[in-house]
Order: C-alpha cells, then sequence, then structure tokens
C-alpha cells in the first residue's frame, strides 16, 4: 500500500484533498459516516463514541492491512472520532483509493462493516429529553 493513515481524534474531522492518496490510481470513494437526529423514532443530540484508542487503532490497522491484501488496496485514510459528536456531524470518514472504481467501492464498504463488527467503538445515543405533556 504506497499511503494508509488511521486515527482516532476526539475533535471535528478535517476532510483532506485527496491528492497525497491517488498515487497514480485510477478511483477513490469517500464515505462520510454522519449522526442521525434520530435513533429509532427518538430525536438524539447526538451519539457519545467510546473507544479503547490503542486496541481500535491496532485493530483498524489490521483490517485495512487485509483488504490491501485482498482488494489491491492502494491508498486508505480511515478517521473515527471518539466522544460527543453532535447529530449532523461526521463520527467516520473513510477514503479508499484503487485502481479501479468498482474495487474502491467494493473495498471501501468491506471496511466499514468490518470496522462494525470488530473494532471496540461504542455508541451511546444521547437523547433530547421527551416534550410529551
Amino acid at each position: 500500500m504506497d499511503f494508509c493513515e488511521i486515527r482516532i481524534v476526539l475533535e471535528k474531522i478535517d476532510i483532506p484533498s485527496p491528492a497525497e492518496e491517488i498515487c497514480g490510481c485510477g478511483a477513490a470513494v469517500d464515505f462520510f459516516g454522519i449522526v442521525r437526529p434520530l435513533e429509532g423514532d427518538r430525536t438524539i443530540s447526538g451519539i457519545d463514541y467510546e473507544a479503547h484508542p490503542r486496541m481500535a487503532e491496532s485493530e483498524l490497522r489490521a483490517i485495512v492491512s487485509e483488504a490491501a491484501d485482498q482488494y489491491e488496496l492502494r491508498a486508505c485514510r480511515l478517521v473515527h472520532r471518539v466522544g460527543f459528536v453532535p447529530a449532523g456531524e461526521i463520527s467516520l470518514f473513510l477514503r479508499t483509493v484503487t485502481s479501479r472504481r468498482e474495487m474502491a467501492y467494493t473495498v471501501n464498504r468491506a471496511l466499514v462493516e468490518a470496522l462494525k463488527r470488530r473494532v471496540p467503538i461504542w455508541k451511546h445515543p444521547v437523547f433530547e429529553p421527551s416534550t410529551a405533556a
């Protein structure tokens, strides 16, 4: 893999230009995980993400390494925010770069699915107070 950045952050996620990751490839796919304003049918102000940062980063690196072998992943940038993330803000940014678009889409989805299954990051929705009278 030509480029790999994996980070767990407390601050808002800045989305960089893909110039650094492109490395002569033909496709880059960006995924944004955005906190929804509803959890089920209840309004939330946001989600409090809890993680074990070193374990989470280690598992993310393992997942990306496996994907690089399986999908010819040439570059990856994965940033997950922890702490309180308000509704409407980005909690996950993932950029995958491959030689062809179909592979970029496939590996992007595979990484998100593996992250959800394997990485020690837990979601705690913060519900708005009930306004029912």
